[in-house]
């Protein structure tokens, strides 16, 4: 297997998400990553919430966001699991109101 992403070359085997996650954990350690406040942990879905929420602020149409997720068009899983509204988002939106 080359050029595959999740792959462990060295014992020639696929990298499992608990491997990842274990991965994320230490650099949450290390770099401090997430805010203080926050009570979860960095993981491989913690990052697809992040993504689909900025793809969202970026103004990508719902349908597009939808395909590259993986949901079924017009699914509410997007909108009401996936698209958490950051604090920063909402403060640059009422800045071009005002």
């Amino acid at each position: 297997m080359h050029n595959v992403l999740f792959w462990d070359y060295k014992n020639d085997t696929f990298i499992t998400p608990k491997e990842l996650n274990s991965w994320l954990d230490r650099l949450e350690a290390k770099y401090h990553i997430l805010d203080k406040d926050d009570k979860e942990n960095l993981t491989t879905h913690r990052i697809r919430h992040y993504t689909i929420t900025h793809w969202a602020e970026l103004g990508i149409p719902k349908r597009v966001i939808q395909y590259l997720a993986g949901h079924i068009e017009g699914s509410y899983i997007t909108d009401d699991v996936y698209i958490d509204t950051s604090f920063d988002f909402v403060k640059d939106t009422l800045c071009k109101i005002s």
